[in-house]
């Protein structure tokens, strides 16, 4: 997916994202609810005297951004894709997150939601483009 700046603007930096059926999403849900599960049995387990409270919600920011991390396969920027520079980034553009939600659950983008790792058949912007490409310019003929 190509990624859309803060100002609404398109940029030239992508993301290459995994489906919501892949097997890293599917256990990145698993660790989820565990963790919610765990910080809840820590807390007193009174989901209704909890849920409004700070550490509840920084909670669950840091367990969505982990979830979203668990999508991302790889980017155009020169810091390689890895857990700790993902996170970096969801941190810093949270803006970045809505768009890795709205593209992971969009089946269409991907080649095949059946395999563990789907990625899409091209980097699939999120803006409009034309349904085709037009054909490169004809090379000149050679002269001998």
């Amino acid at each position: 997916m190509f990624i859309i700046g803060p100002d609404g603007e398109p940029t030239q930096d992508w993301i290459i994202v995994r489906g919501t059926d892949s097997d890293a999403f599917q256990l990145a849900k698993q660790e989820l609810s565990r963790a919610t599960v765990k910080f809840m049995e820590d807390h007193g387990g009174d989901v209704a005297k909890l849920r409004n409270t700070p550490e509840y919600l920084a909670h669950s920011q840091a367990q969505a951004i982990n979830l979203r991390v668990s999508l991302v396969i790889g980017w155009s920027f020169e810091e390689p894709a890895n857990p700790t520079n993902i996170k970096e980034l969801l941190t810093e553009a949270p803006y970045i997150g809505g768009q890795l939600d709205d593209f992971s659950g969009k089946r269409e983008g991907f080649a095949n939601t059946t395999q563990s790792v789907c990625e899409p058949t091209l980097p699939v912007p999120l803006i409009s483009m034309p349904a085709t490409v037009p054909p490169p310019p004809a090379q000149p003929a050679e002269s001998n």
